[in-house]
């Protein structure tokens, strides 16, 4: 299931490569590219040699960073393997997916035990979203001015984060190994526990450090529970927590002395706000799963048995931080599809099967239709329906891939110019363009640019003004230079979006010398100033 689930995840992009064309390159990304674009132009400074991030898309200067270092590492490992950048990228894109479902396969048979429950809850992690598919039907664009969370939210979703971002689902992987490793250390207590604890605490500050303090949180909860119920293992339990404390605290360490003596740190910090939609586009995100998990939650919560009880603790203390007073609330709802489908599949063994086994209907039925049969056909009809927004965002995909839509595909001089860049500039070297085109080319090229992505561009906004004047052809040929010089760009590229931002023309600019063409494309290079 593992392998049919990833495998369908690429059929988008080889739909987009496929119809590629000598006029037409496909991004390699199809959702939300400008998020993507900063995770490839993060693995191109990877691949060109570097072992620390310089930020790509701004003008300030900095000493190179321990940020991102996953796409780091996976730029040097592709370039020492003779993988392309973006063949590095999906290829972890697919590894991960793998790891993150065998790890959900595994922390579901840990903490459920009815084996029919336990495939029903992996079914849905597997192929489960929401209903923003009948939102769209019913209110395309809610009263907050957003649709269905299983439309856009990645980070909530176990196929969305495979069908996007490799960082995504080694983060879940990692995240459901801890709660795991802690989870069996107070049935069998493994010296290696204390290993793969410390080694998922470090490798998932690394990959994805956003999300530690609620998975912090989560498994010292599931670890009183533990210890509450076997007191005898309580020293285990939290050894195999510390252990796991203990391999986050150096980056941790470092993160908190990065944001107390770096400005340029501090201000990406300061700049990454992406709080909670209202509790609504939640519990219809999840749709058939928040459901049946009611049901689940009252059967657990009325027999009290142990390897259960973790899940309605991470769903109650996942759902609070939610709404936590912090600037990154919606960071903490990674993983929790997980619990929450293992609710789901003990509502509907335990709860909602046998209570239609049990109802009038059912036994009118059952003299015309065999109940195992009918059995069979309910779980499938509410698979199907918790999979329809998944099968709309893959056919969609597809299709937008397939008819060439302008958000997957770029003209080949933007590509071609973007390359040109890529061999021609140096790491301290920065180039003005347009905020879609300066995100592009550094994840085309690894060349940085001084504006591509609103929390990786220190003071985006005054930035993007800027670039609007420089553009526009009411601004004096003085001002703009000095908008030019300002930010410290090397190189202007003049393509299509940029023409669309003025009428301002470089070639009369005598500040500005020709430094490359293509087809409707030019670049030039800034004169040094007299």
């Amino acid at each position: 299931m593992a392998l049919i689930t990833v495998a369908i995840t690429y059929v988008p992009y080889l739909a987009g490569w496929y119809r590629q064309t000598s006029e037409l390159r496909f991004t390699g990304t199809l959702f939300n590219s400008i998020d993507a674009n900063v995770y490839l132009a993060i693995l191109q400074q990877g691949w060109r040699g570097a072992w620390l991030m310089t930020l790509p898309y701004s003008v300030e200067a900095h000493s190179p960073m321990f940020l991102y270092e996953f796409y780091i590492v996976l730029g040097q490992i592709s370039r020492v393997s003779g993988l392309s950048p973006m063949v590095g990228y999906h290829l972890a894109r697919g590894l991960g997916g793998l790891w993150m479902l065998w790890a959900a396969y595994d922390y579901l048979s840990a903490h459920v035990a009815w084996r029919a429950a336990r495939k029903i809850a992996y079914l849905l992690v597997c192929i489960g979203s929401g209903l923003g598919w009948l939102m769209q039907v019913v209110m395309p664009v809610g009263p907050e001015g957003i649709s269905g969370i299983d439309l856009w939210l990645m980070d909530a979703f176990a196929f969305f984060s495979i069908l996007l971002v490799p960082h995504f689902a080694i983060a879940w992987a990692l995240m459901l190994t801890l709660l795991t490793s802690i989870h069996r250390s107070a049935f069998s207590p493994k010296p290696k526990l204390l290993l793969i604890a410390f080694g998922v605490g470090l490798a998932l500050t690394v990959v994805h450090p956003k999300i530690v303090p609620g998975a912090g949180i989560i498994a010292f909860v599931c670890a009183i529970l533990l210890a509450w119920k076997r007191r005898e293992r309580a020293v285990t339990i939290f050894s195999v927590l510390g252990a796991a404390g203990a391999g986050v605290a150096p980056v941790a360490l470092y993160y908190a002395f990065a944001l107390r003596t770096d400005s340029v740190f501090a201000a990406l910090a300061r700049q990454d706000i992406t709080l909670s939609p209202p509790f609504q586009y939640y519990a219809l995100g999840f749709g058939v799963s928040s459901l049946l998990a009611c049901f689940g939650l009252v059967c657990v919560l009325r027999r009290m048995r142990l390897p259960e009880l973790p899940l309605v603790a991470w769903l109650i203390i996942g759902g609070v931080m939610l709404y936590a007073p912090v600037q990154i609330q919606r960071r903490f709802i990674m993983g929790l599809q997980v619990p929450l489908a293992g609710l789901a599949g003990i509502g509907l063994t335990a709860v909602v099967l046998p209570a239609l086994k049990r109802s009038r209907f059912s036994r009118w039925l059952a003299r015309r239709y065999h109940p195992r049969r009918f059995r069979l056909l309910m779980i499938n009809l509410i698979l199907a329906l918790a999979a329809i927004s998944n099968i709309l965002l893959v056919t969609g995909y597809t299709l937008s891939a397939w008819f060439r839509s302008p958000a997957m595909f770029v003209p080949a001089g933007v590509a071609q110019a973007a390359d040109w860049l890529g061999r021609e500039s140096h790491v301290d070297d920065l180039t003005l363009a347009a905020y879609e085109t300066g995100n592009y080319i550094s994840a085309r090229s690894g060349a940085r640019t001084c504006i591509g992505h609103w929390n990786l561009t220190i003071d985006f906004y005054a930035k993007q003004d800027a670039v609007f004047q420089i553009f526009d052809a009411g601004t004096s040929n003085a001002r703009r230079e000095q908008f030019v010089r300002s930010m410290g760009c090397r190189f202007l590229f003049y393509g299509p979006a940029e023409r669309q931002l003025g009428a301002f023309d470089p070639a009369t600019a005598p500040y500005l010398k020709f430094a490359f063409s293509t087809s409707n494309v030019e670049i030039y290079e800034l004169r040094p100033q007299r």
